[in-house]
């Protein structure tokens, strides 16, 4: 895997010819070096975000321009915090995905 890893789209296939409302969008990287999940995703690739003020955080809504409700795991493990709250070590292992 390069620096940059990879970047993987998926878009979901039609149905009886009628396409699916939803695209299914997923990135996944190692980081380089320590730091916080939201800092490397956004020092490597383009990202948007939406700042809510009653958690005081911001949540990503798109990545290298696709759109969607992004989550995310560190080596397989499923965060249910914000990736600005959320340090990792250099070698561990970030998804990215739309649900």
């Amino acid at each position: 895997m390069n620096r940059r890893e990879f970047l993987r789209l998926s878009v979901l296939a039609a149905t009886l010819g009628t396409p699916l409302p939803a695209a299914a969008a997923s990135l996944q990287f190692k980081a380089a070096r320590p730091g916080t999940v939201y800092s490397l995703t956004a020092a490597s690739y383009a990202i948007r975000y939406r700042f809510y003020p009653a958690y005081n955080r911001p949540l990503i809504v798109a990545i290298n321009g696709c759109q969607g409700n992004w989550r995310f795991t560190v080596n397989g493990r499923y965060i249910r915090v914000s990736a600005v709250d959320i340090s990792v070590k250099a070698g561990d292992l970030i998804t990215w995905f739309t649900v």
